[in-house]
């Protein structure tokens, strides 16, 4: 799903056929945004930021909360959503809490699965922070771009792959909660931040639905002895 993945494989398996497709994940359709985020409860005036899945240590949430913590002192109105696993959000409550943020961080749970690969479009960016990494792609980032919604990336190895205006980066390390304040911070002042949107999708379309996929699979199959 990468260059590195693709290009690991054949110093491990010198002379094998490999095959470099994108990540697929479904498509979502055709999506009302703004009905989306009047069922989160989002304003017309709040930037969202979503985060999407599980919540591993490795994800970072808890650069993310003091990001948005940052970013909220210095008058950015911002929220953040996280959809899917609900496990530790009492750790992350107390967090956003300790943080003065408590009523700026909710939490929905797993969505019905109609629901859930919709709700990326409701936010005005998702962050998708993976360290350590296995090489793997997120398929977080790519259900973020299908629904036309940037997708802030940590800045290493195969994340550096997406265009960085539809996938921000965000370093590794002791500057990652202010990055993160400092982007909500630009998409605050950037009024031409919603045309990325259209892009964002087109990225997802450009090899990343499931009958690209199909197709790519089946054509590498028929080039094999």
């Amino acid at each position: 799903h990468s260059e590195i993945g693709r290009s690991r494989l054949e110093q491990e398996f010198p002379g094998r056929p490999v095959l470099q497709m994108g990540l697929p994940v479904a498509d979502p359709g055709p999506v009302d945004r703004l009905k989306i985020r009047e069922k989160l409860e989002i304003s017309d005036g709040e930037i969202l930021m979503m985060h999407l899945g599980f919540l591993t240590p490795e994800k970072g949430v808890g650069a993310i909360i003091g990001g948005l913590a940052a970013a909220r002192s210095a008058g950015v109105n911002a929220r953040l959503v996280l959809v899917g696993e609900d496990t530790g959000d009492a750790e992350l409550k107390n967090a956003a809490e300790n943080l003065g943020i408590a009523a700026a961080v909710t939490s929905t749970g797993w969505l019905p699965w109609d629901e859930m690969v919709t709700a990326p479009a409701a936010a005005d960016v998702g962050v998708v922070l993976r360290v350590p990494s296995a090489g793997e792609t997120s398929a977080a980032v790519v259900r973020f771009l299908a629904c036309g919604t940037p997708a802030a990336v940590i800045a290493r190895r195969q994340f550096l792959e997406w265009p960085e205006e539809v996938a921000p980066r965000i370093t590794p390390g002791p500057s990652t909660t202010a990055e993160i304040a400092r982007l909500l911070i630009r998409i605050s002042k950037d009024g031409d931040w919603q045309t990325r949107r259209p892009n964002a999708r087109a990225v997802y379309e450009n090899g990343h639905t499931p009958e690209q996929a199909a197709k790519a699979m089946v054509d590498f199959l028929r080039t094999l002895n």
